[in-house]
């Protein structure tokens, strides 16, 4: 925890000048007498401009599984290993490697069993020559986070590839070797989906970590895209009030087109789970013919009359052997729940011919179709997918390879602009010196002031975000103290302490959220996305203070280029709170409707309740409602509080200078 509140602190202290805003016009002048500091501003403006056009991973896992992961093994067993057999010899140009994301405590354990040191071998078959593809056994490799680890070479011929680890991820505890996926690309394909799997141990026995599960295209990087303007999402049936009613796609094709692969995109749609592919079909079949009326179908992929799993943010490849024809149809024999109806929705159907998807363009033909918000037949071989540009494989990864860069490189230049800024003050204040003394005295008297300021607001909010961790995470920790006491006391009676760990399992959890919730609330970097990552928080906070109530939530936060500064938002963080506590204590509420709004004018927020509401002529005005009243005056807004039918607080706030851009 300690570390964490550091961390904290830090983004506290550095948010002045973070992601864009205009920063001081000291730091400015402090810019113009040291080069090395503009240099450093120039590319960290430079770096924080470029990085919305690259694709950002999610990095938590989406599908079934999580990936491939050995048993656990103590340091002085045997060495871990793993390969992937191709069913046969094929040419391959580049090797992918994507670590797997641990879901712990309820936050992601990026790379999760990656190897520090370790190296990769190939060979085109039993007796062939063996040739390093990767070697890094030299110097530890660094944790590489959600980011994949790529190898691009001349194109060879492949048949098995084995990778051996020389130094675990973790050496002084038992240990493991895991990977989210293992990818074989020629061109633009991935040769190694659905290959055999053969390691030293491996963790068949559950779902999650499956030697199968390192070659089903199922990572926590989400779906191959990059940030683009675009309105269309895709395919969209009517809705039924049934799932076996049938609906097809068919697909025309280029003539003498022969099918290695078809992908198919899932709808990834906000407000749902990472794992619920939007209107993917629980069970589908896929057939191929010449002609236009199916009589010479030949079956792609057959309905088993089991439920596929949801492919979540991850491409669905299904291999073809250049099965041969001219029209693909697309079947779905089970449809989608979504709540009371039932539906059949897809973002893009690629078929790839010779490393080429040539049904990019083709004209498509629905049973019935969803013609409106954006949804369409033609859409669903345009290119794009939820409102972003699909891209190959290749230009992918290269893509995060460099927003990894980037994010590398912003690191090291924050650090290094900790030790500018400082020099470039103290030489500006020497400089003042030659100037007379109305000028020493005026310049120096103002960079004091400057000083003094931004050492009381550090402090205070310092003093602030202290006091929030104290009351938050120091009154849990106590809890789960007064529990583990009461454990140690008796601790014969294992039975009856079941629900002293549940709760202290439950305390833990949520003292771990509110940690993450506020570095996340108070990092200057919450832009991701549109609105940014503190509007997430809010959303979060509000989920984890009503479980058990029926949550809406309507986010409007699309084009807006300023927001709340940092000390707004850890007042609104705590409103929130304090009306979520209020509800789910006292308001006996079965439906709760949260919205917000943010513009360039200003925020609204909305919650409203259908529960039993209250006097609000009573003392003190009600549950805590002073409280609310005082910050929304701290914050300069406007609290309405209404509970004529149920309760409804209404929080506006409009643009004040300090807002920053994102």
């Amino acid at each position: 925890m300690r570390s964490l509140m550091a961390h904290a602190l830090m983004l506290c202290v550095s948010a002045p000048w973070a992601a864009g805003a205009e920063r001081p016009w000291l730091e400015r002048l402090c810019e113009r007498i040291s080069p090395s500091l503009r240099r450093t501003d120039l590319r960290l403006d430079a770096i924080h401009a470029e990085l919305p056009h690259l694709p950002d991973p999610p990095g938590v896992p989406s599908g079934a599984g999580g990936g491939f992961a050995t048993i656990p093994m103590l340091p002085d067993q045997e060495q871990q290993w793993l390969e992937v057999i191709l069913p046969r010899v094929e040419t391959v140009d580049r090797l992918v490697l994507i670590p797997a994301v641990s879901m712990g405590a309820g936050r992601p354990n990026e790379g999760f069993g990656f190897p520090q040191r370790f190296v990769v071998e190939a060979d085109a078959g039993e007796g062939t020559e063996v040739w390093t593809v990767m070697d890094h056994r030299a110097a530890d490799f660094p944790n590489p986070g959600v980011y994949p680890v790529s190898q691009s070479f001349e194109p060879r011929p492949i048949r098995r590839v084995r990778l051996k680890v020389t130094k675990s991820w973790q050496e002084e505890a038992p240990s493991v070797l895991a990977l989210a996926e293992l990818m074989l690309l020629s061109g633009n394909r991935n040769l190694a989906v659905g290959a055999r799997v053969q390691a030293s141990s491996h963790r068949d026995a559950t779902v999650a970590w499956r030697r199968s599960n390192l070659v089903d295209m199922s990572t926590p990087l989400g779906l191959p895209t990059m940030p683009a303007a675009s309105a269309t999402k895709g395919y969209h049936s009517r809705v039924e009030d049934g799932g076996d009613a049938e609906k097809s796609l068919t697909l025309k094709l280029p003539e003498g087109a022969h099918m290695d692969e078809i992908r198919l995109i899932p709808v990834v749609r906000e407000g749902l789970p990472a794992w619920a592919s939007y209107g993917y079909p629980p069970r589908m079949k896929i057939g191929v013919a010449n002609a236009a009326d199916f009589s010479d179908e030949r079956v792609w992929f057959a309905d088993t009359g089991k439920n596929n799993p949801a492919p979540g943010q991850n491409v669905v490849v299904i291999p073809g052997d250049g099965l041969p024809g001219q029209f693909v149809r697309i079947t779905a024999t089970r449809l989608w729940q979504r709540a009371q109806d039932f539906l059949f929705a897809l973002a893009e159907v690629q078929v790839y011919s010779d490393g080429v998807n040539v049904a990019r363009g083709v004209p498509c033909e629905a049973t019935d179709v969803t013609e409106e918000d954006g949804w369409s037949v033609a859409s669903l071989t345009d290119g794009d997918a939820h409102g972003e540009r699909l891209v190959e494989f290749p230009e992918w990864f290269d893509l995060l390879a460099k927003r990894r860069e980037l994010l590398a490189e912003e690191a090291a230049l924050l650090e290094q602009r900790a030790l500018q800024l400082p020099a470039a003050q103290d030489q500006l204040a020497r400089l003042s010196g030659g100037l007379g003394a109305f000028l020493v005295l005026g310049g120096g008297l103002a960079v004091w002031r400057q000083k003094r300021r931004n050492r009381r607001e550090q402090e205070q909010l310092r003093e602030r975000l202290a006091r929030d961790l104290h009351d938050d995470i120091g009154s849990n920790l106590g809890s789960i103290s007064l529990l583990c006491n009461i454990v140690t006391r008796h601790p014969d009676d294992g039975a009856s302490h079941h629900d002293d760990f549940v709760e202290i399992q439950r305390i833990a959890s949520e003292s771990a959220d509110s940690m993450r919730e506020m570095i996340t609330l108070l990092s200057p970097h919450s832009k991701r996305g549109k609105g940014g990552d503190w509007l997430q928080v809010l959303e979060n906070l509000a989920e984890r203070q009503l479980r058990g109530i029926e949550l809406h939530v309507d986010r409007q936060s699309d084009k807006v280029r300023v927001g709340p500064d940092l000390e707004t938002r850890r007042e609104l963080y705590l409103l929130c709170k304090e009306a979520f506590t209020n509800i789910a204590r006292h308001a006996r509420a079965s439906e709760v409707r949260f919205g917000i709004q943010l513009d360039d004018n200003g925020l609204d927020i909305e919650i409203r309740d259908n529960g039993v509401g209250f006097d609000p002529k009573q003392p003190g005005g009600g549950f805590g409602l002073n409280n609310l009243r005082q910050r929304a005056g701290q914050m300069h807004g406007t609290l309405e509080i209404d509970s004529t039918d149920g309760t409804v607080v209404r929080l506006h706030l409009p643009r004040q200078r300090g807002w920053m851009p994102f």
